[in-house]
């Protein structure tokens, strides 16, 4: 089935398969899914506003051009809706949302925006992230491997704990004492 344009309200769906929907320019208002199942789907260019994401599994299922404003994503890998060598990211923007134990591997997200979100217990591994925005943003239990975050603002970040040596952070912006936590990201003491 395809679905253009069609707003969508307080839709709750627990424990489902969702099979073969085309979304395309669609807009999800207050709706919340937990542990879909979602085979065969395509979401383009939809808007998401305080919707709860949990638990998802997504198989054979592209997403590209998405927004989402004041949502909470629970435990989404987001390398499960990007089609293999797709220059297009899943998702646009980020904002004011809570992204929990998501998941972020090899994704390109230069000048990416995750400011005033909260990101605790996510990964990030491989991502090329220069110059990309953490202001405001919560990152405690967050991990990040082998990044390239070189210019990458984190300033007013709260809780992170970077490696100096398992990511490229040359002209990152930090503010003190928060700095501090790269060092014992490091293993060094601080007294």
């Amino acid at each position: 089935m395809e679905y253009e344009c069609q707003r969508y309200e307080d839709l709750e769906l627990k424990e489902e398969m969702v099979r073969d929907g085309v979304f395309r320019e669609c807009t999800f208002v207050k709706c919340r899914f937990y542990e879909l199942q979602v085979k065969n789907c395509t979401f383009r260019d939809c808007v998401f506003e305080d919707c709860t994401i949990r638990s998802c599994r997504f198989q054979y299922t592209d997403a590209s051009g998405n927004g989402f404003r004041r949502c909470t994503l629970v435990g989404m890998d987001w390398t499960q809706v990007l089609r293999e060598k797709s220059a297009t990211l899943p998702f646009l923007y980020f904002e004011e949302c809570t992204l929990k134990y998501n998941s972020f591997y090899h994704l390109k997200l230069r000048r990416f925006d995750f400011s005033g979100c909260d990101l605790s217990g996510s990964f990030f591994e491989g991502c090329r992230m220069a110059e990309s925005k953490f202001r405001d943003t919560e990152l405690k239990d967050t991990a990040f491997s082998d990044n390239d975050l070189m210019g990458a603002d984190f300033r007013d970040a709260r809780n992170y704990a970077l490696s100096v040596e398992n990511n490229r952070l040359k002209k990152a912006r930090f503010l003190f004492p928060e700095a501090v936590n790269l060092l014992t990201a490091s293993g060094i003491i601080v007294e």
